[in-house]
């Protein structure tokens, strides 16, 4: 694929199985795939959309005016499906910066503003996504949508890295909830592409459910973690609540489920 120019893209050829494999049912490069997949986002968005991102603007809204004036949301074009141009929109986090300068400086860290550390921490930043997936550009999971910028480099590091535009980008996915979440390290480049195109090749509804399930722990946790240092209690001090406990619990279960449906579905491709 050619990221030159943006909106532009000759289409990515669809991975075929493997020889000797078989491929399932409801595979994300069959119709029936896509449509099993866009039916579970339309079911997480519309709710989300409706009745939890209204509240989450005007709590963030309020803390803005407190902290840091300027837009409710922050929007950057991203490369999509096939490699389409679109704009992704997040909760802003960091104040505006200076005249003149761009929000890639050195430094940009040093302008996130208090709420804004708790919203990145979280992952809250990331809610208003599910309006993009609402729109039909992004799914609930599925690889992380890079800068086009990014997209040229990375493709001339790892070949098969055009790979990840046969579907639509996620807010979550298997490669950011397992260990390469956090800040972007460019020597692991080739494990999330590798971790990208496990989930592409092995996609079951079951693993899309463990990863959102595995997400909304994480949420959790760092939301909890968030609450404790604000009251000046240490989290690894802090007698963990049952609550907490269910949650670690959950995701530990959901750890374990996840490599049962991967390498389950390599098992049974390799055996047919």
């Amino acid at each position: 694929m050619d990221f030159g120019s943006h909106g532009h893209f000759a289409p990515v050829q669809q991975p075929e199985a493997r020889d000797g494999e078989r491929q399932h049912f409801f595979a994300l490069n069959t119709r029936r795939g896509r449509v099993l997949k866009r039916l579970l986002d339309l079911s997480l968005a519309i709710p989300v959309v409706v009745f939890s991102l209204p509240v989450l603007c005007l709590v963030v809204k309020i803390g803005q005016l407190f902290q840091s004036s300027g837009p409710l949301f922050y929007c950057q074009t991203r490369c999509g499906r096939e490699g389409r141009e679109f704009t992704i929109i997040k909760f802003r986090t960091m104040d505006l910066p200076p005249a003149g300068r761009t929000d890639l400086e050195e430094n940009p860290g040093a302008r996130i503003y208090p709420l804004g550390k708790i919203l990145r921490r979280s992952k809250l930043d990331e809610i208003p996504q599910f309006i993009n997936v609402l729109l039909g550009s992004m799914s609930v999971v599925g690889p992380r949508p890079h800068h086009f910028d990014d997209c040229r480099k990375f493709e001339k590091m790892v070949g098969d890295y055009s790979l990840r535009t046969v579907t639509k980008p996620g807010i979550t996915g298997l490669a950011q909830y397992t260990e390469y979440r956090g800040d972007f390290e460019w020597n692991s480049v080739e494990n999330r592409v590798a971790k990208d195109l496990a989930y592409i090749h092995n996609w079951t509804m079951v693993l899309d459910l463990l990863l959102i399930l595995k997400t909304a722990a994480i949420v959790c946790r760092a939301v909890i973690g968030g609450v404790l240092r604000r009251m000046g209690i240490s989290s690894s001090r802090a007698k963990l609540s049952p609550a907490t406990l269910k949650i670690n619990a959950a995701h530990a279960k959901a750890d374990d489920m996840e490599q049962t449906v991967i390498y389950g579905q390599e098992t049974q491709r390799r055996a047919a």
